[in-house]
């Protein structure tokens, strides 16, 4: 049982070094369920948002398998093959875009968003806390694999 979460946990990380879109999912989803600690979601709000998350990087990754093993079969170009792809990324899509409408239904009252404004603007922390995760974000995306093998290159001296 160990090997399988082991296993799984390896499948989990290529997903994140191979794929930048898996890694703007998993910012995002950061970002809104820190902004929902704020905005103060109900119990049954949460389990919609964690649903969609957790289906959206589970479809990500769906994407990479098709990928991996479109790529494994065919070594040059086949239309049924950019199918194959395009079709795989279409359903990232779509979730995406519905995750998004769920977001929007979620966070849609705009009086609780100028409170959750106001209440930034009162504790100006969140604001650096939010400029510190705007940039780790975007190292994340950009970056990840470059600090990668940076840090590796550092540990093993």
């Amino acid at each position: 049982m160990a090997k399988s979460f082991r296993f799984a946990f390896r499948g989990f990380c290529f997903a994140i070094d191979s794929e930048r879109n898996m890694r703007i999912h998993l910012s995002v989803a950061c970002f809104v369920m820190q902004f929902s600690f704020i905005y103060g979601l109900s119990s049954i709000e949460y389990v919609l948002l964690l649903l969609i998350f957790g289906l959206v990087i589970s479809a990500e990754m769906i994407n990479t398998v098709v990928e991996v093993l479109v790529d494994l079969e065919t070594s040059s170009y086949h239309a049924l093959a950019r199918v194959a792809k395009d079709v795989a990324a279409g359903a990232v899509l779509v979730l995406a875009i519905m995750a998004m409408i769920i977001g929007i239904i979620l966070f849609g009252d705009f009086n609780r968003l100028q409170e959750c404004f106001w209440h930034c603007v009162e504790h100006p922390i969140l604001f650096l806390l939010l400029a510190v995760e705007i940039i780790a974000a975007i190292l994340f995306i950009f970056f990840w694999n470059h600090c990668k093998t940076t840090w590796k290159g550092i540990t093993k001296k």
